[in-house]
């Protein structure tokens, strides 16, 4: 076991940090300090190293700002792959309407929930609810009701009809 150091740490740490920072020779400082420039060499490179193994420090509101966004992106995959079961699913129907996103929504419950599901199709889950009591069938003012060309609004969608995702 090494000898306890003469110099105490706050002193090493500040000394190391003047020649990294300054970017003058470690000779330079170890003379105007009084040090052995050996030490000195040591103690830098000691400080090199940490500063290596640190991560790069977030501030706190970039760590809030993280966490915010990635809270974000876990509630949007989901729906980045309800939107893309979607597509596939209103791909195979010939039929359009809200039957269609009923039943779709009735596939994927035990996977995503109806809550979700509604959320992003912009349909209360009263409206689920009330398709999923009559047996799935349409009701009589949806058999009178000449057929859409759009099935449904996904929700922030600009188009009605469902695009797969690109990338």
């Amino acid at each position: 076991m090494g000898r306890r150091s003469q110099y105490p740490e706050e002193f090493r740490l500040r000394a190391a940090q003047l020649v990294i920072d300054s970017h003058r020779s470690i000779r330079d400082v170890a003379n105007e300090l009084g040090i052995n420039p050996e030490t000195l060499r040591n103690w830098v490179n000691a400080a090199k190293r940490q500063q290596a193994a640190r991560p790069a420090g977030l501030s706190c509101d970039e760590r809030m700002e993280l966490a915010r966004l990635r809270r974000k992106v876990a509630e949007l995959e989901p729906e980045r792959e309800i939107l893309k079961r979607a597509a596939v699913f209103f791909a195979k129907e010939t039929a359009g309407g809200r039957g269609q996103v009923c039943a779709f929504i009735a596939a994927e419950k035990t996977i995503y929930g109806v809550r979700r599901l509604c959320r992003v199709f912009s349909i209360s889950p009263t409206t689920f609810f009330a398709w999923a009591r009559r047996g799935g069938g349409p009701t009589p003012a949806e058999l009178d009701e000449p057929m859409r060309s759009t099935p449904f609004t996904a929700r922030g969608s600009s188009t009605a009809a469902p695009t797969a995702p690109v990338g």
